[in-house]
């Protein structure tokens, strides 16, 4: 199995973010703390981290340059040793959802981050 290196970079720093926001936002002493502006900030920060990981890890990749699993791992679906990264994959997959499916977390965060770009240039 075949890895990329330069990308494992980008990987790393989205899961430091990931668990970066979540830990801010649910240590609740800290969180409470902050101004509106940055609480809106770290709840956007979480939901985009989550999503690009997602995205990464459900092979969404829409452009040649998007990271995909299959692009980190390639022929990762196939090989015995990924036996118990396929379930979890599957798992993410079921959870996730899809775009159009308007209870899905997949359509949520897409909306979320939308609708929250929307407010911000109209108020430009």
């Amino acid at each position: 199995m075949k890895t990329s290196g330069d990308k494992w970079k980008m990987i790393e720093y989205e899961v430091k973010m990931f668990y970066g926001t979540y830990k801010k936002l649910f240590t609740r002493s800290s969180y409470s703390a902050l101004p509106y502006v940055l609480k809106n900030t770290l709840e956007e920060s979480a939901v985009l981290h989550t999503r690009i990981l997602c995205d990464v890890f459900l092979d969404h990749a829409k452009r040649s340059d998007d990271i995909a699993l299959s692009h980190l791992l390639s022929g990762w679906p196939n090989d015995a040793r990924c036996r118990n990264m396929r379930a979890m994959h599957d798992k993410l997959k079921s959870r996730y959802g899809k775009p159009n499916d308007p209870a899905s977390p997949c359509r949520n965060f897409n909306k979320c981050l939308s609708a929250n770009m929307l407010i911000l240039w109209s108020r430009l």
